[in-house]
């Protein structure tokens, strides 16, 4: 919808928000930008339109001040102006959350590269499997894109799908915060193989997920079982 102000209310107007607003005419020319933008941003016109034109396709502005790195997303809507049409860009400042995601990520990519390396099995998991390294696809014989669509308890023997379980809701509840067991997991060509189960619950992006360290402990089972 489109609203009419003369020019004089709606710059008053502006001036007035606690965030930095542009308003722009059809060629992503800034008519008017208020206190608030010009803190942040000390550069000339000209250059701000070449920036806008960038949000355009990216749906971000991005501005260096005093070498901190801002980055905002862009809201458009459109206002009438003595009976002319403007754009009013506002923008939300994203820097903390931005700077969180990047964290994340170079965390993820740390785990994937340690998990990688590791002679153990490990995954990641809450109602499905998320994640999973290679030494647990050479384990149970299945591949990567099916193991992500499996639930962690549907590869476990019958027999120990309750001790399973048991344990996920004694984690959940806060009884333990880490439990070692065995279980028997039953791979791809139906073998039926032993395993030592080292888990505990995690909190990740305001969710809480499964962590698993996985060994093979089969060779172990056998050598005791003919004592």
């Amino acid at each position: 919808m489109i609203h009419s102000f003369t020019k004089n209310e709606i710059f008053t107007f502006i001036n007035l928000l606690n965030y930095p607003v542009v308003v722009i005419d059809a060629n992503n020319f800034p008519i008017y930008i208020n206190k608030k933008f010009k803190i942040i941003e000390q550069i000339e016109k000209s250059q701000i339109q070449e920036k806008l034109i960038y949000s355009l396709t990216h749906n971000e502005y991005h501005i260096v001040l005093n070498e901190k790195q801002l980055y905002f997303n862009t809201n458009r809507s459109h206002i009438e102006i003595d009976n002319i049409d403007f754009t009013l860009i506002s923008l939300f400042d994203i820097s903390v959350r931005k700077k969180m995601l990047k964290d994340i990520s170079a965390k993820q990519d740390l785990f994937n590269q340690l998990t990688e390396q590791l002679p153990q099995s490990v995954i990641l998991f809450d109602e499905r499997i998320i994640y999973i390294n290679k030494t647990f696809e050479k384990l149970t014989g299945y591949t990567e894109k099916s193991l992500l669509k499996f639930s962690f308890i549907n590869l476990l023997h019958l027999q120990d799908q309750e001790l399973f379980k048991d344990v996920l809701e004694k984690l959940s509840l806060g009884r333990k915060t880490q439990i070692e067991t065995s279980l028997k997991i039953v791979k791809k060509n139906k073998e039926i193989i032993w395993i030592r189960l080292n888990i505990k619950r995690i909190k990740q992006n305001e969710k809480y997920l499964f962590l698993a360290v996985i060994s093979d402990i089969s060779k172990e089972i056998k050598e005791l079982d003919e004592l």
